[in-house]
């Protein structure tokens, strides 16, 4: 585990149960979203900024980002590429790496160049949720991953049917299953119809 992930976390920017948590590209850019929670106290010109953040479709890229923030201090983004089912199925090596290349670096920039300004511990996490499925091939050692040579690190977290129930409580997994829900009635809309997700409630 790194280091710098080990201790009590928190998500950035997290209000009451009930109230709004989602904010879409529409809204703001995923620049502008970063910038609020990292150095304006999840603000944006004086109006807080929820805590969950989703990009735009084209170019791929990830399917949600939101920050934690560690022991009170450390604060550290999280991009999710979400492989959700209705029904189990299964995930192959192949299925990973592409899964695994929408929240890794190069595809993180066609959506906010600067996002390593944005990572004030050196440290982002790539999180691969793919729920319910069977995973059919064993995957590579993270230690065999390429690293970033700006120096930033990439940690990356697999979330499937053996720790999917550890990693997430009770109502995180349905607010999780109501964004597979809200992503499947909007899959192929363009960017001109981003009002989707744009209130997703905890």
């Amino acid at each position: 585990m790194c280091p710098a992930l080990v201790g009590k976390v928190e998500i950035v920017g997290w209000k009451e149960p009930g109230l709004e948590q989602g904010t879409t590209h529409t809204m703001m850019s995923m620049e502008d979203f970063m910038d609020a929670h990292v150095n304006h106290d999840s603000t944006r010109n004086n109006m807080p900024v929820a805590p969950f953040f989703f990009p735009k479709s084209k170019p791929s890229g990830p399917d949600l980002l939101f920050f934690i923030r560690i022991d009170g201090c450390r604060v550290v983004p999280v991009f999710i590429q979400m492989k959700l089912h209705q029904g189990s199925s299964n995930f192959s090596e192949k299925d990973w790496n592409e899964a695994l290349s929408t929240v890794s670096a190069a595809k993180i920039e066609s959506h906010a160049k600067d996002f390593r300004k944005y990572c004030p511990n050196n440290v982002y996490i790539s999180m691969i949720v793919a729920y319910p499925t069977k995973w059919t091939d064993k995957l590579p050692p993270l230690s065999k991953l390429e690293q970033d040579e700006s120096g930033v690190k990439q940690v990356v977290i697999n979330v499937g049917d053996d720790n999917f129930g550890d990693i997430f409580p009770k109502e995180h997994v349905e607010f999780i299953d109501r964004l597979k829900n809200a992503r499947k009635r909007t899959s192929g809309d363009d960017d001109s119809n981003g009002e989707d997700c744009k209130k997703q409630r905890s």
